[in-house]
């Protein structure tokens, strides 16, 4: 069993040691602290005179506390971690750690669908000769040979987690095809939203009330707050 380290950011600090991070307009100075470490060059005039901004990133005052113990960390509560989540045996103990609330992750706002070989003429050795194809050379064989088997079963389950997939007029699974795909291989959840219905579906299930819970997600990273996971039967 693990021993997790848990990181307190305090929201404000009297001896602050600030710890600058290098980037240029890509972090607002807004809500997060963030202040110019060189104050006397202009901004408009930084370009010119080759001084870079540099921003602090946190004030520098981390407190080290020890922690619940658990298991199994999974850093991540986009799609992965949520899944992987569900996939770990009840016995074991499980704690989702997220940078930011549920609703802000790379899979939230992922407007694709998710490809899989579902067709009745479809087959994953095709889905694995397209994916090659479209990859010109850069695919990891192995990886892509473990995606196109995985994927048919992958969405079988996620149907069965209640993930909203599209539907057609008979009520099947509405399958596109799009991009590199010599097949109808793509479903879609709410249209373009497919990353947001498939993380509301699962986060659903994994936040929902358990009478021993095995795992927790941050309600944001500043947040004492988490909320106990149940696991499906």
């Amino acid at each position: 069993m693990s021993e997790t380290i848990a990181f307190v950011l305090p929201q404000e600090t009297s001896t602050p040691s600030p710890v600058p991070l290098e980037c240029p307009e890509c972090l607002p100075s807004r809500e997060r602290g963030l202040r110019e470490i060189d104050n006397n060059t202009p901004a408009k005039n930084r370009r010119a005179t080759g001084v870079n901004p540099v921003q602090y990133a946190i004030d520098g005052t981390i407190q080290l506390t020890k922690g619940n113990r658990y298991d199994v960390v999974i850093v991540g509560a986009g799609l992965a971690g949520l899944y992987t989540a569900l996939n770990i045996r009840e016995e074991y103990s499980c704690l989702i750690l997220a940078k930011e609330n549920i609703d802000v992750s790379s899979s939230w706002f992922a407007q694709g669908g998710i490809a899989a070989a579902i067709s009745s003429d479809d087959a994953p050795f095709f889905h694995y000769e397209d994916t090659l194809i479209a990859g010109a050379g850069l695919c990891d064989k192995d990886a892509v040979a473990v995606l196109v088997d995985e994927g048919p079963g992958d969405i079988k389950n996620l149907i069965s987690l209640n993930v909203p997939f599209d539907l057609n007029e008979y009520g099947d699974l509405e399958i596109t095809r799009e991009g590199g795909h010599r097949k109808n291989r793509i479903v879609h959840a709410g249209g373009d939203a497919t990353g947001r219905e498939s993380v509301k579906a699962l986060a659903h299930i994994v936040s929902s009330a358990r009478t021993s819970p095995s795992a927790s997600i941050p309600v944001s990273t500043t947040s004492s707050r988490t909320a106990p996971a149940p696991w499906p039967a």
